[in-house]
């Protein structure tokens, strides 16, 4: 039995770094073909990715699989919050290329003088990223926490939580960050780039705000949208009420039933 699990569109991660030519990422793709074809059931993602995979490899539509975190208890963190402390918009995750941090870290020239940015994580871009934040005041860097903290951390010091990345390429256009949905049992509403899975989870279920993520003006403008007391007390009713959903809990009966039925 084997089960072909493909959490991005792989190859196409690499179109756009100068590391990777041309001829390196259709090598790629040609030996995904040769070896997926091989596999008894093929597991990604998302529709979006899923259509993508059958379009070119000429495969069955993979099954879909959404990768989730744990339902996690109920927490207290932003009810402990202090009134009338800044708004904090998290961005939590690694720093690296093509995730749009460099327009996020921008966007704070024009941030409402209560929100403020903070980028918890780490990662080759980071001190590209503190240059450009240097000017900003109402931009800082946390250190990253452990993979079994991030939904925790995220629910205790933030109200909002941001996912910027840019369409340079499919698999960038396409993008079903874990971060998304650990937000989402953090409690978080999300301001994020307007692309088209992440416009189904949070426009579908309106749990928050897309932006142009070439923008800056358009992220500051979200972001400060996102932080208003009306808005967000709204926007986080919606996120409590799709936490059980979108929860490896409820999730994982897929990958069991798809194991069960090729064992049998």
């Amino acid at each position: 039995m084997l089960i072909h699990d493909a959490h991005e569109l792989w190859p196409d991660q690499f179109i756009g770094m100068s590391v990777y030519r041309s001829p390196a990422i259709a090598w790629m793709r040609i030996l995904e073909r040769l070896l997926i074809r091989r596999a008894n059931v093929v597991i990604t993602v998302n529709e979006f990715v899923a259509e993508a995979m059958q379009k070119r490899y000429g495969i069955e539509k993979p099954h879909v699989v959404l990768n989730l975190p744990a339902t996690e208890p109920p927490k207290s963190g932003l009810t402990q919050r202090k009134t009338g402390s800044p708004k904090v918009v998290l961005y939590q995750g690694l720093y690296t290329p093509q995730r749009g941090l460099e327009n996020a870290i921008r966007a704070c020239e024009f941030l409402e003088n209560d929100v403020v940015l903070v980028l918890r994580g780490s990662g080759p871009t980071e001190q590209q990223l503190r240059a450009i934040a240097k000017p900003y005041r109402n931009c800082s860097f946390d250190p990253p926490v452990n993979m079994s903290e991030t939904v925790t951390a995220a629910a205790q010091t933030a109200d909002v939580g941001l996912v910027s990345y840019l369409p340079v390429n499919i698999n960038n256009y396409f993008a079903s960050p874990n971060k998304l949905f650990e937000y989402i049992q953090a409690g978080l509403p999300v301001v994020s780039s307007d692309l088209p899975f992440l416009r189904s989870i949070i426009a579908g279920n309106e749990i928050g705000l897309l932006f142009d993520p070439r923008d800056p003006t358009d992220i500051a403008a979200k972001m400060n949208m996102a932080t208003r007391n009306d808005v967000l007390a709204s926007l986080r009713t919606n996120v409590r009420r799709i936490q059980k959903r979108y929860s490896w809990d409820e999730e994982q009966q897929k990958l069991v039933s798809l194991v069960r039925r090729l064992t049998w």
